[in-house]
């Protein structure tokens, strides 16, 4: 029998998620599927071979990833629309806040009706709308009514360049709407939200209005992101200081965020019980506290209008802790493949989103590195701290935890983030190390508490979140700090993928190196050949010998890249647009 099948599930559901767009005959799948099945039926009640029951598992999953990340395809009626290239009129439900940025809006919204040649036709699609002047005051669950031209999406051809076409085909737009002026946005009353959205924006309401007559500037912008998942209102002033210090994950409700709730909960209801001595005779304290847990992270998420990156990580707390219920937490890669299973059967696009691909290799490297990292260091306190009280043992221990999870997600993170955005913070570990323990247990905290108690004892509330903007303005002083570093971040080269994969062999096989005979050799070989990757692109860049010049697609014209000999460059014309909302040499030609 397979030790973990649960592991080998998902790797097949992945290799059929990433084969689904290449596969010609569905005939073919079909046929996998249904061997894969029969196989099961017959390996499970007889077991003859380990291997036959990891083949079954293979077939059924690899067919069943391919089934369920196949599209129908567009609307047939969007499509025509989008084709005719002509102004319609659509009635819509906005789902998101308005994102302004120098006076541009972006909105998210769902369509539901449009109007050819004057007849209404009942359609259901995502668009996004972007407002060039005028922005009107619109808010999630509105309906509203506007004019516009639909535009596919579409990428600047240049090799490469991010997908920017396929990311919001996997996020579910179906086109692009602009607006010219805001003032011709009818607003049309309450509009249809789909459950749970409806409800978690009537919570969201009033935590709005708190926050909106409470705080303002960077206070107001921070708090809206964590509590409420409303980046709206952060500058890009604000967006690239956090960028820079390594710190832009704190703005967006993620997987942080939720592991914060998750613990300061857990610990907190399992310190409450304990006080009663009936309960805790009675009950297993530790699985009466993962279940009521549960609670606060639904809440944290409902709060935050079910963002996906939260939804997310709020499937994988809640797999952790019913492995704590039922007995299970020491299987812990079963309970991390478990959780991404029920993301991926609901969710099949999520696989190639960014915010899916760094949660998961995040937990990966924290469930393979730390546990081993732990196990090393936690001796030495002893070794060397043998004199100290408990307190203070207690506390360099949580402090060199905490060092240890920000180095290896940081370090397991960083080709992936390198091969996204370029960029390498050189001060995100300390940065981190300082922001996270004021994050968890200072403003996210705080914020949550006001929130609960605005409605019954809105004088305490209040006075609540200006103690935790006292937090945000530490965390403030602490990024501007690490921003006047002169080197607080770096520009990177994009890696191919060959080179991450070396970057994460060379992780595998060092772990292995004292287990398996054969890691040492291919450490060894790992070694060579980023020897000669390396070697490659500085007789490439520097000893060049050949005059090359490179065209780039930079939306209106072209860009002239210029490599001279020795390895000098000289760019012509690096493109740009009217309004100086999307930075072309920065997010194009560099």
């Amino acid at each position: 029998m397979i030790r973990r099948p649960l592991v080998l599930i998902l790797l097949s559901l992945i290799a059929g998620i990433l084969l689904a767009p290449h596969q010609p005959h569905n005939i073919l799948t079909i046929m996998t599927l249904l061997t894969g099945i029969i196989l099961l039926c017959v390996v499970y009640p007889v077991r003859p071979s380990p291997h036959i029951e990891a083949l079954a598992i293979v077939a059924t999953f690899l067919a069943t990833g391919i089934i369920i990340s196949e599209h129908n395809g567009p609307d047939p009626l969007v499509l025509s629309i989008i084709t005719k290239n002509k102004r319609q009129k659509f009635e819509a439900t906005v789902l998101d806040p308005v994102v302004v940025r120098k006076g541009v809006g972006r909105l998210n919204v769902r369509i539901q009706r449009v109007y050819v040649r004057g007849k209404p036709e009942n359609i259901n699609c995502k668009a996004r709308v972007t407002v060039y002047n005028n922005v009107p005051p619109i808010f999630p669950g509105q309906r509203i009514l506007f004019s516009a031209r639909p535009r596919k999406f579409r990428n600047f051809q240049n090799p490469g360049n991010f997908d920017y076409q396929g990311h919001m085909l996997h996020k579910g737009f179906a086109f692009s709407a602009p607006v010219s002026d805001g003032r011709r946005i009818v607003p049309l009353g309450k509009g249809y939200l789909p459950f749970p959205r409806n409800v978690a924006e009537q919570m969201r309401r009033p935590v709005r209005d708190f926050l909106n007559s409470t705080l303002q500037g960077p206070d107001l912008a921070i708090y809206s992101a964590i509590v409420l998942g409303d980046r709206n209102l952060i500058s890009s002033e604000l967006r690239e200081r956090f960028s820079r210090a390594g710190l832009n994950h704190v703005l967006a409700v993620s997987g942080l965020h939720i592991g914060l709730v998750a613990w300061i909960a857990f610990f907190l209801i399992r310190t409450v019980l304990l006080f009663s001595h009936t309960l805790s005779l009675r009950l297993d304290v530790r699985k009466a506290a993962a279940l009521f847990t549960c609670v606060p992270i639904l809440a944290y998420v409902s709060l935050s209008g079910f963002q996906v990156s939260a939804t997310r990580a709020m499937i994988m707390a809640m797999a952790f802790l019913w492995s704590l219920i039922l007995g299970r937490e020491k299987d812990i890669w079963s309970t991390l493949c478990l959780s991404g299973l029920v993301i991926l059967f609901i969710e099949p696009d999520a696989l190639f989103q960014i915010s899916f691909q760094l949660s998961y290799l995040a937990v990966v490297g924290l469930i393979w590195l730390c546990p081993r990292l732990f196990s090393t260091v936690n001796p030495l306190v002893d070794t060397y701290l043998p004199t100290l009280p408990s307190v203070i043992k207690r506390s360099c221990l949580y402090i060199i935890s905490l060092g240890i999870i920000t180095i290896t997600a940081t370090v397991f993170l960083l080709p992936v983030t390198v091969y996204y955005f370029n960029r390498i913070s050189l001060v995100a570990f300390p940065a981190n190390f300082a922001v996270i323990p004021l994050l968890g247990l200072v403003v996210i905290p705080l914020g949550l508490v006001s929130a609960l108690a605005y409605p019954a004892f809105p004088g305490l509330a209040k006075l609540i979140l200006l103690m935790g903007a006292k937090g945000i303005h530490a965390i403030l002083w602490i990024v501007e700090t690490f921003d006047m570093i002169p080197l607080a971040s770096i520009w990177f080269v994009t890696p191919s993928m060959l080179e991450i994969g070396l970057f994460y062999g060379a992780f595998f096989f060092i772990f292995f190196r004292n287990r398996k005979r054969w890691a040492r050799p291919a450490l060894v070989a790992i070694c060579a050949l980023a020897l000669v990757d390396a070697g490659y692109w500085v007789a490439r860049v520097k000893y060049n010998k050949e005059l090359r010049i490179s065209f780039l697609d930079v939306g209106q014209g072209n860009s002239a890249l210029v490599e001279l000999p020795g390895g000098k460059k000289m760019l012509i014309d690096g493109g740009g647009f009217y309004r100086e909302t999307f930075d072309v040499g920065r997010m194009v030609v560099a």
